[in-house]
């Protein structure tokens, strides 16, 4: 990983994945409890999470507004997993999500990340969160990179 802003390391209880463990610093990342992450491909990242009984809806199933925030973890995450330097201070610059099935608490969930295309200060990012093979949510984003000097 190009940067540690998340917090990441090695994940002493599987080999291959980093780790991102839950946390009480008072930041917005808090929210999602321990993330694991893991570079499937030079241009593919894999983060697995499991929702808790805090992240439901009325209708007991994980609520929107936490599926967007992993949406905009995984642009951040996905590129900074694959070593891509700049990016774990980015500014989000588009998303579009489409919801396509719910997503449940207490269940693993996949979110798969992909790089499309880096330029010198744009990367530009598709993918898709998937939880016991069912496909869930599919995304797109642009991040603005940090300039080089920062």
């Amino acid at each position: 990983m190009s940067e540690d802003y998340f917090g990441y390391h090695p994940d002493p209880d599987a080999p291959g994945w980093l780790l991102r463990p839950k946390s009480s610093h008072n930041r917005f990342l808090d929210v999602y409890g321990a993330i694991r992450a893991r570079m499937e491909s030079p241009t593919l990242t894999r983060l697995q999470l499991t929702p808790g009984p805090e992240h439901r809806n009325l209708m007991e199933s994980v609520h929107g507004g936490f599926t967007m925030a992993i949406v905009d973890h995984a642009l951040f995450a996905g590129p900074a997993v694959q070593g891509r330097e700049r990016t774990a201070r980015a500014s989000t610059i588009d998303v579009s999500t489409q919801f396509l099935a719910p997503l449940y608490p207490g269940k693993v969930i996949d979110v798969l990340i992909e790089t499309l295309r880096e330029t010198n200060r744009m990367v530009f990012l598709r993918g898709t969160i998937e939880q016991d093979g069912v496909l869930a949510v599919a995304f797109s984003g642009t991040i603005r990179k940090t300039s080089a000097a920062s």
